[in-house]
């Protein structure tokens, strides 16, 4: 299901939000604007490919199970975060405040892990 403008996720600077189940299904894609929806590029599979390149590291560090990831870029900050059976994906702008963009996505990773039982 795609969405676009309101309702979003009441954080300013988010600009895409994805929810996709393991195998790279998506569940939801949500844009600010439409001109947000023609410059993002992602897609489900590319969710599940980003976490299989992130297996071995976890392993190799005996870090335990994936949870959640914070890349910070020039441009963005795209939070991933597991949620039960599913992936929550935010890309934001830079410049959002980074400790409430974390806190939002995992409020919203908890709540997405109750539906996707």
């Amino acid at each position: 299901m795609d969405v676009r403008g309101p309702p979003g996720p009441g954080l300013p600077g988010v600009l895409f939000i994805m929810v996709v189940s393991d195998a790279g299904s998506e569940f939801l894609k949500w844009y600010r604007t439409g001109l947000d929806e023609k410059r993002i590029g992602l897609g489900g599979p590319d969710v599940p490919s980003v976490l299989r390149c992130l297996r071995p590291l976890l392993t190799k560090a005996k870090s335990g199970a994936f949870r959640n990831a914070v890349i910070r870029a020039e441009n963005h900050v795209i939070t991933i975060h597991q949620t039960g059976k599913g992936v929550l994906l935010v890309l934001a702008d830079s410049s959002v405040n980074l400790a409430m963009l974390l806190v939002g996505a995992r409020e919203t990773a908890n709540r997405i892990a109750g539906v996707l039982v």
